[in-house]
């Protein structure tokens, strides 16, 4: 029974890891180190593709989940041989900026961590991508309950209508990306912002220094938090109206772009996904799936031995976007709101009260379509 319960935690653990929660929990029973766990994405989106590298580790009592740096990352084209580097950025790697997979191709992703272990997916293709229609936003006090706050939070419920094809499977997956206006580009605490980063300073004094966007275009991107997916078994070619398929809480009250992507995915990879929610979802009960639900599609080079875990996965992704104005809203969000602390420039110098918005998977100067100003 007790191995019962460490595998469970394990599984939690991990599952939580791959929606990118990052927060290192106290463990309670004995713990598995030196897991390779890897979430990858190639998909038909501009933007949407990804690989995250993650290793276990229990430290001071912390169980964490380290990133991985300096690992070589590529999508192979399987028919072509032809290659695409992922760059490193902020704990996850990405392709170039421009780069979207075609429907029918099929990938593999080929991973070399910076000590020389290597892993490898088995091969993925891009099934057809498959539209929906009238999307819709609707706001809830009490949208979802969250263990960081131990409360329910406020935020909007995401609603769309689909069509699904007749005659065929089809397996939907969502997720979405939203766009809003950081107050800061940069907040350093007990530092100052210099040549690009939050440097320690015996000039100022003060706890933090909040530095303005240099350009007014400037975005903050969140990515979703839940796993929302369907089978068509008992709809197949029937619509389904009003269907969730996202919900975004009130992280501010800043008004928002929400860009919901609708991804067709293989069995297999509905399969993993729904085992993954499953394990989310219910995490405090008693009949988690054992660990080998969450070995997907990659193996070790180095090993037949060494458990991978995570899956790569290939989508075709058909999206939409909802402009959702938060002004009116009276409930409080869920990130406090930090005042403005500027630095105080009286004359020529190194000081500044603006930071540039620095491109990456979570912010960007392109303002995305549909934003209403």
């Amino acid at each position: 029974m007790k191995q019962f319960f460490r595998v469970k935690y394990l599984v939690v653990s991990v599952a939580m890891l791959l929606l990118g929660c990052t927060d290192p929990v106290e463990p309670e029973y004995s713990y598995v180190e030196g897991l390779i766990y890897i979430d990858a994405q190639i998909s038909t989106s501009v933007g949407t593709s990804y690989a995250k590298i993650y290793e276990s580790n229990t430290d001071f009592r912390l169980y964490r989940n380290i990133f991985q740096p300096g690992a070589a990352v590529v999508f192979r084209n399987v028919d072509t041989n032809g290659a695409i580097t992922l760059s490193e950025g902020e704990d996850v790697y990405v392709p170039p900026e421009d780069f979207r997979a075609n429907n029918g191709e099929t990938w593999q992703l080929e991973i070399t961590l910076e000590d020389g272990r290597q892993y490898r997916s088995q091969p993925e293709t891009v099934n057809a991508p498959i539209p929906f229609q009238e999307i819709n936003a609707e706001y809830r006090k009490e949208l979802l309950y969250r263990e960081d706050v131990e409360e329910f939070v406020p935020g909007h419920s995401i609603t769309i209508s689909l069509n699904d094809p007749a005659e065929t499977a089809n397996h939907y997956l969502w997720g979405y990306r939203s766009f809003e206006r950081p107050r800061f580009c940069q907040v350093c605490y007990n530092s100052v912002f210099r040549n690009g980063e939050c440097v320690s300073s015996e000039t100022f004094n003060d706890p933090y220094y909040t530095y303005g966007c240099e350009t007014s275009d400037c975005f903050q991107i969140r990515y979703h938090e839940k796993i929302e997916l369907l089978s068509d078994e008992f709809v197949d070619g029937l619509t389904v109206n009003n269907l969730e398929v996202a919900q975004v809480p009130l992280y501010t009250n800043a008004d928002i772009l929400v860009e919901v992507q609708q991804f067709s995915i293989s069995p297999n990879a509905y399969e993993y996904y729904k085992v993954l929610k499953d394990i989310v979802d219910n995490n405090s009960g008693f009949n988690a799936p054992p660990p080998a639900a969450l070995i997907g599609n990659l193996v070790s080079l180095n090993s037949d031995d060494e458990f991978v875990l995570g899956r790569f996965t290939a989508v075709a992704s058909s999206t939409q976007s909802i402009f959702i104005a938060r002004g009116d809203i009276v409930e409080s969000p869920i990130e406090p709101i930090l005042p403005a602390n500027y630095e105080m420039v009286s004359g020529p110098g190194s000081a500044t009260t603006t930071a540039p918005c620095t491109e990456s998977r979570y912010r960007t100067a392109m303002e995305p379509d549909g934003w209403v100003d």
